[in-house]
């Protein structure tokens, strides 16, 4: 489960999970590294120990080999939808799907199942600053978040970081939301931030599906 940027990683101390990292992730051509990123971990206040371990530097790790690799579902919508949404179906071969990419939530602290707490402002701001930490080291050439709430605090937060970026665009809208679209600049490097609906309640992933075929995100 340990790999060889995790000694980067833990210098960021706003990090509270370790990102996974697939075993071709870093092999992959300059052009191609996809990082996905999630919103949130939720803990359940009824469970013993669920907050906890959910601070645990290997949480997000342990999920996706759970649910991404297993497809050790549950209750939780995500990730199937997510599948469809990229490959129209929920049964190929798990692999070398996920191996190909880096993920982790954007979110730094669990939030409440309970009470269906969502991220502040505040939040989303954190979470920024600690991408634009962890960007340079994962060196994705695209990120797509699975939400397109953070967003609305990119081009503040930019700002904020004195990061140089392209404000986020309003793309296209699918049901009631919208997909947008940023570019983080670095030198020469840009990395291109496409955020969809999250894929859990009223996602529609037909419709999502097609939007990331449209927009060159999937085949």
């Amino acid at each position: 489960m340990n790999t060889k940027l995790d000694p980067d990683f833990r210098k960021i101390e706003t990090l509270t999970w370790l990102p996974f990292v697939g075993d071709t992730y870093l092999g992959n051509d300059s052009k191609s590294k996809v990082l996905i990123i999630g919103e949130s971990h939720y803990y359940k206040p009824t469970e013993a120990n669920s907050y906890e371990k959910h601070l645990h530097p290997n949480f997000t790790r342990e999920i996706v080999d759970e649910m991404c690799f297993n497809r050790e579902y549950g209750d939780i919508n995500l990730f199937p939808n997510f599948h469809r949404a990229m490959m129209g179906n929920d049964s190929f071969d798990t692999d070398p799907f996920w191996n190909r990419f880096a993920f982790y939530n954007f979110v730094q602290r669990p939030m409440n199942m309970n009470t269906k707490e969502r991220p502040s402002h505040q939040d989303f701001d954190n979470a920024w600053s600690t991408f634009f930490k962890l960007a340079p080291i994962l060196n994705p050439t695209r990120v797509l978040f699975l939400g397109n709430s953070s967003a609305d605090r990119f081009n503040i937060c930019a700002k904020r970081n004195d990061v140089e970026f392209t404000p986020t665009q309003w793309i296209k809208k699918i049901g009631s939301a919208y997909g947008k679209r940023a570019f983080l600049v670095n030198g020469d490097h840009k990395i291109q931030l496409d955020f969809i609906r999250h894929p859990s309640q009223y996602f529609s992933w037909e419709e999502w599906r097609a939007y990331l075929i449209e927009f060159g995100l999937t085949k």
